[in-house]
């Protein structure tokens, strides 16, 4: 088994340096319009949301608008990069839960220099600038729901609902997420948006293999981009893999992401005698070497928004086996570019791999379809144009 220990400050699936690589302005820089600040909770975690921030915000800044990052907690590898590609960062230094006087650090900050609008990610973020906002009479307020949060309480539920009436606008997406924001959150339909996020689409299937490829020759790689984290379903990942009887299918995994439950991943990967058909290398700056040199990608989460684990996957010409949940079906068409499969069910997960294992053809023909549904569904220039029609609509209508 290959293990690679993350470095420090490296807790999510990949880092900055190979998406702002491939992120291209979707149009000519433009006279700079009114300031849009985008709140959020920290930078420090390089998982989905974060780098999906990461790779609009420069599109959003050459579309013309004054756009600005304000992240409560200090600190972050995301942050240079953000910087070095031309976007204002500011850091408000929440030091812990019990320090209220972020309250008056942001509202003098936007006394001094108010926004037009303000767009949250990640759910503190969404709480402090509702309250702020409302209580300052500031900008009218989007709430980003980048993903189902299946696990939120009850308590966290009502405070969202108290405070829909300070919202301006809700983002979410994909559908399944904007269901969940009318059924638990009870937000009015009129006020929800679906905008699904997109990805720079990398412009060849040709590149060098990793430098510590540890796929043994002549094994069928599966490959699972993630953070390490219960509701990813690493170790339902794993169960699978130990169904599957190697004198049949001869199949190497490789997992790429950090977590908390990676020692837990190496404990169960030797309780199940499978230590010598899977490797965990840790994050990695650009996943796209890997994704080219594998044959199918899985994710077994327990819950997902739209996943651009998924998107960069299909974008790289593999097929895709991937749960029934939140927003994977938006994403992956069961049958036609990947196989969806009931959560929290090895047995099912084992049988999709067998099934794809044995029909190179049928991988071939669903990793092509699959690429070509993210070029024309969820590019990121697409979510770009999307974001400044809702901004310039709200401004119209203000």
């Amino acid at each position: 088994m290959h293990v690679v220990r993350p470095r420090k400050n490296t807790a999510g699936r990949r880092g900055p340096i190979a998406c702002s690589k491939l992120s291209n302005p979707y149009c000519e820089k433009k006279q700079m319009q009114k300031r849009v600040d985008w709140l959020v909770t920290e930078l420090n975690t390089v998982g989905g949301t974060e780098i999906f921030l990461t790779q609009m915000a420069p599109l959003i800044r050459y579309a013309g608008w004054d756009l600005h990052i304000i992240t409560l907690i200090n600190g972050g590898p995301l942050i240079a990069d953000l910087r070095h590609q031309g976007v204002p960062v500011i850091e408000l230094d929440l030091k812990n839960k019990f320090d209220f006087g972020i309250i008056f650090r942001l509202n003098k900050l936007w006394m001094q220099d108010p926004p037009a609008i303000i767009h949250t990610h990640l759910y503190h973020a969404g709480i402090l600038a509702r309250f702020v906002a409302h209580w300052g009479h500031v900008a009218p307020v989007i709430v980003h729901q980048h993903g189902p949060e299946s696990t939120r309480s009850n308590l966290r539920v009502c405070v969202d609902r108290l405070l829909s009436s300070w919202t301006y606008r809700y983002v979410s997406t994909c559908e399944a997420v904007a269901e969940i924001l009318k059924t638990r959150e009870k937000v009015s339909p009129t006020k929800i948006d679906v905008i699904y996020n997109g990805i720079p689409f990398p412009d060849s299937l040709v590149d060098s293999r990793p430098i510590e490829w540890p796929v043994p020759d002549g094994k069928l790689t599966l490959v699972c981009v993630g953070r390490l984290s219960p509701e990813k379903g690493q170790h339902c990942l794993l169960e699978a893999l130990e169904k599957l009887d190697p004198a049949i299918v001869s199949v190497y995994t490789v997992f790429i992401g950090t977590g908390d439950q990676l020692n837990s991943l190496i404990a169960e990967s030797i309780k199940l005698e499978i230590q010598d058909r899977v490797s965990f290398v840790g994050l990695q700056q650009n996943v796209y070497p890997w994704l080219f040199h594998a044959d199918i990608f899985v994710l077994a989460s327990d819950w997902e928004g739209i996943s651009l684990a998924i998107l960069e996957a299909m974008a790289a010409g593999l097929p895709v086996i991937a749960t029934d949940v939140g927003g994977n079906p938006e994403v992956v068409v069961d049958g036609e570019t990947g196989v969806l499969v009931p959560p929290r069910n090895p047995q099912a997960l084992a049988d999709a791999i067998l099934q794809l294992a044995a029909n190179p053809t049928e991988r071939q023909r669903m990793g092509l379809a699959g690429r070509q549904r993210v070029e024309k569904y969820f590019s990121i220039q697409e979510t770009a144009r999307k974001f400044e029609e809702l901004y310039t609509q709200i401004l119209i209508n203000l």
